[in-house]
């Protein structure tokens, strides 16, 4: 078999093991939400039951329960190590800046280009409490599923077969389609492009997904309560109307990107020279 075939085979594989996953675990938390809003909308045992599914579906990725078979692989696909403090510091201040960055750019692309607002969950009259809970699993089961599927398996995979910044962009590109579920607008997937661009640097840097993870849920957190409930009543302005505020939302939306590389660059700094090494050959710096 050649190395392009193999390396094709590869990368289908790869993306068939990522919608896997995102599928069956965003199916799971989908079918309990549901039952639990038809069924009994006081009471939020849906997120409770979530909590125990998670760990199970965590633990059959990552190699520890299930089949023996093959549960080495799983491990070495699902990187959860620990990571020094100076990686996480550069993994949340980019994170953090680059989650600022892209609600910003999702909201002047909004402006500029109409797109249908993402659909979220009707959750009625349910209590407040019933709601927070719902809010609380949804940006830990999402952010869970898909740094497992995308920043775990697919990359991980991929990057045995290609180099490591070809795997980057080829996994970011298939997390960007896999949002083709909120409609066909390239100014969508171009954010979540970057989105998955941004957590995939910090996975690989990092060797861990953990740090991606977080900064996911954080993302996730930022847009369902500040950016996508607002989407539908959002003005719509052309570059030949836009005011002085619009041209300043620009440019903070540009100041925010360059400092998003800045801190991107300091992690890549920081995990480049140091002791402890990571999977696939990546030396972190020690804390």
């Amino acid at each position: 078999m050649s190395a392009t075939v193999h390396a094709a085979k590869t990368v289908a594989l790869a993306a068939a093991a990522a919608v896997a996953i995102t599928a069956v675990g965003q199916g799971i938390w989908g079918a309990l939400a549901i039952a639990n809003v038809r069924l009994s909308p006081a009471i939020p045992w849906a997120p409770a039951v979530m909590l125990l599914v998670l760990p199970l579906m965590l633990a059959l990725l990552g190699g520890k329960i299930g089949p023996q078979a093959g549960a080495a692989a799983r491990r070495a696909l699902l990187p959860l190590k620990a990571v020094s403090g100076v990686v996480w510091t550069w993994s949340l201040i980019a994170g953090g800046l680059g989650i600022a960055f892209c609600a910003l750019l999702w909201i002047t692309l909004g402006e500029l280009v109409p797109a249908a607002a993402n659909a979220l969950p009707d959750l009625g009259q349910m209590p407040t409490w019933t709601k927070l809970a719902f809010l609380g699993m949804g940006i830990v089961a999402a952010p869970l599923t898909e740094e497992c599927a995308f920043r775990g398996y697919a990359m991980t995979m991929i990057r045995k077969v290609m180099p490591d910044a070809w795997a980057l962009v080829l996994v970011s590109l298939m997390f960007a389609l896999v949002h083709l579920t909120h409609g066909f607008y390239l100014t969508k997937l171009s954010v979540y492009l970057l989105v998955g661009l941004g957590l995939g640097f910090t996975a690989w840097r990092a060797g861990s997904l953990i740090p991606a993870a977080v900064v996911h849920s954080a993302g996730d957190l930022t847009f369902f309560t500040l950016v996508w409930p607002y989407d539908a009543h959002r003005a719509h302005v052309s570059l030949a109307t836009a005011d002085a505020a619009f041209w300043l939302q620009v440019a903070l939306t540009a100041a925010l990107g360059a400092a998003t590389l800045a801190a991107y660059a300091g992690l890549a700094r920081a995990t480049r020279t140091g002791a402890a090494s990571a999977p696939g050959g990546l030396t972190l710096a020690a804390a």
